[in-house]
């Protein structure tokens, strides 16, 4: 293992988190681990503290707020290292992180590919092992573009040769969320294949101002993936690749039917919140939670379940005040 792996963390206003996602960074078992910060525009300390370590160790970079995906590829462009890890500036990686995803890219058929690292989800009430950022079985080789069209089941933690943001072009800057998303449907458009690391080496924090919780903006940004990826490969797509596209543009945001469906069933209008779950899970079968919904509405009784768990779900969010 003589590659260099450079870590790419953009950051903005992280001064309570960026030192310590640092220092997981430095002390991966992997013996040639660089950092490399770029500061998109902080108020706060956040370049005083990634400056504070070691210049040859934890490289940084200043621009004008820009927004993750532009800080993410002015990273990538100053990294040195052979291999790209990216991570964000409120994670923590695992001592092993590095380590297993080297080996599991090492391991990979050929050439083309890139590692998906899995995360224990770490929240306001602390870290749930029971939680994981990935779960689900991988598609198999030929269907990889297909479910990537479906939902994004590989993760923005991802180890990969340097040429694969190369041949990409990066993040597209205009995606104001779902970059990770977007970059993985270019690569495997690409000729890029992906290889999953299942099991969990890094804490993927969630908390309930992230930007992967504002629904609005997901929703928004599901979208323009989709409808980017059928003008771009449209011509290149397979017949199914497309017409889910087009069936997927047409009816909507599986998210969104899900969060509708919910608001139904609360309401206690359980005919459309089981009719909206079921066609959620059709845009989006790999999401078992779902799908488990989508059985549950189909039984004698189903609907009334659901509704009834939906009521308290939201009765618990209300107490919350989430």
């Amino acid at each position: 293992m003589t590659r260099l792996v450079s870590v790419v963390v953009p950051a903005y206003n992280r001064e309570r988190t960026l030192g310590a996602t640092l220092s997981s960074i430095l002390t991966q078992t992997y013996p040639h681990v660089e950092a490399v910060v770029v500061d998109d525009g902080s108020s706060d300390r956040t370049v005083a503290i990634a400056r504070s370590y070691d210049p040859e160790r934890v490289r940084v970079v200043e621009q004008v707020n820009a927004g993750p995906a532009a800080a993410r590829n002015a990273a990538v462009a100053a990294a040195r290292g052979e291999l790209i890890a990216t991570c964000d500036s409120d994670d923590i990686l695992l001592p092993n992180h590095v380590t297993q995803a080297v080996e599991t890219l090492d391991s990979a058929p050929f050439p083309r590919f890139a590692v998906a690292c899995n995360a224990f989800i770490s929240g306001p009430a602390g870290l749930d092992t029971g939680r994981t950022l990935r779960h689900g079985k991988d598609p198999g080789l030929a269907d990889q573009r297909l479910a990537m069209l479906q939902a994004n089941w590989a993760s923005y933690l991802m180890l990969a040769p340097r040429r694969l943001f190369e041949e990409t072009g990066g993040y597209d800057p205009a995606m104001r969320s779902s970059e990770d998303w977007d970059l993985w449907v270019r690569a495997l458009f690409g000729g890029w294949s992906i290889v999953r690391q299942p099991t969990p080496t890094a804490l993927y924090a969630w908390t309930p101002d992230s930007l992967s919780t504002d629904r609005a903006t997901m929703t928004a940004t599901e979208d323009l993936v989709v409808r980017r990826a059928l003008e771009r490969f449209g011509p290149q797509m397979a017949l199914r690749e497309r017409a889910y596209c087009e069936r997927r543009l047409a009816e909507g945001s599986p998210m969104d039917l899900a969060n509708r469906a919910d608001r139904a069933l609360e309401s206690g209008d359980r005919v459309t919140g089981a009719a909206l779950l079921r066609q959620a899970s059709s845009l989006n079968p790999r999401e078992t939670k779902l799908a488990a919904k989508a059985r549950v509405s189909r039984l004698p009784g189903g609907p009334h379940l659901l509704a009834w768990h939906a009521r308290r779900s939201a009765a618990t969010r209300l107490k919350d005040g989430r």
